[in-house]
């Protein structure tokens, strides 16, 4: 078959276009909260507190709140650009001002983006979550609470975060070997190595805006991630207030460390 030449023209135009579109596509990737919208919906079901009178009330809706990701991650201008009510937008705000995020990337360099987060409040669904995590407000283990949601370092605290054990006497090592699973795929694969984990201890002594900075394939990424959700921590201090804290976390996968796929630490790579 032979295409005549004035309809192979067009075909070929629409070929470019539809190139060019797709690499542009692909050439923006949007701004991102860390860990991405999974631990985003974690994060939201473990913070958010139901107004008490909307609960009452069986008032319902969904707020979207819109802002500004600067090329350095910061964020401008979080305004409600769709609102239920006075009390669970602000609750809406409230939750989403802890969120760190990675800026938008252009053809491979950070830009300026907007982007928006929505928050789905409905009083079955919160039932439901209050039921799974077992409070109904959130419990701060040290008070009074810094409440202007700075980030502080180790090095500016006057008492550092530190993990609580159900057992006493209990330390890291003990924690990750009754605890770590080795992932079937890495096993199968014979993947080893050593996941580096960012996050913040909030002063509720939850770990949130976890990001992976050194990655391991093979399943051992999130199995590292389910590890540090699983701690509680007395959270960090700073001028007699339990502050916002950043931390690192680093444990390694070593298939001889391993027996019947429970974890026996030989040293202590395992560490924060």
């Amino acid at each position: 078959m032979i295409l005549h030449r004035s309809l192979f023209l067009p075909l070929v135009v629409f070929f470019l276009l539809s190139g060019n579109l797709a690499a542009q596509y692909y050439e923006m990737k949007p701004a991102e909260n860390f860990g991405g919208k999974s631990q985003l919906q974690e994060f939201i079901a473990e913070e958010m507190v139901y107004p008490d009178q909307a609960l009452l009330n069986k008032q319902e809706g969904k707020v979207i709140v819109s802002c500004i990701v600067d090329r350095d991650g910061n964020v401008k201008n979080p305004v409600i650009t769709r609102s239920v009510s006075p009390e669970i937008d602000r609750e809406a705000l409230r939750v989403f001002r802890y969120l760190l995020w990675e800026p938008a990337n252009h053809r491979g360099l950070p830009v300026d983006s907007e982007t928006v987060v929505e928050f789905d409040f409905k009083v079955k669904r919160y039932k439901r979550i209050i039921k799974k995590r077992g409070y109904d407000k959130i419990d701060y283990p040290f008070l009074p609470v810094d409440s202007t949601l700075k980030i502080y370092t180790l090095k500016q605290l006057n008492s550092s975060p530190q993990p609580v054990y159900r057992k006493e006497g209990m330390h890291f090592g003990n924690f990750v070997s009754e605890n770590m699973v080795y992932p079937p795929a890495a096993l199968k694969q014979d993947i080893s190595g050593t996941v580096e984990l960012f996050f913040i201890v909030e002063p509720s002594g939850r770990a949130s805006n976890i990001k992976v900075m050194k990655s391991v394939g093979g399943g051992c990424n999130e199995e590292a991630i389910r590890l540090l959700k699983l701690l509680r921590w007395k959270p960090g201090i700073k001028d007699n207030m339990a502050v916002r804290t950043e931390m690192t976390l680093s444990l390694t996968f070593n298939l001889a460390d391993y027996e019947n796929l429970r974890y026996v630490p030989a040293s202590n790579t395992n560490q924060f």
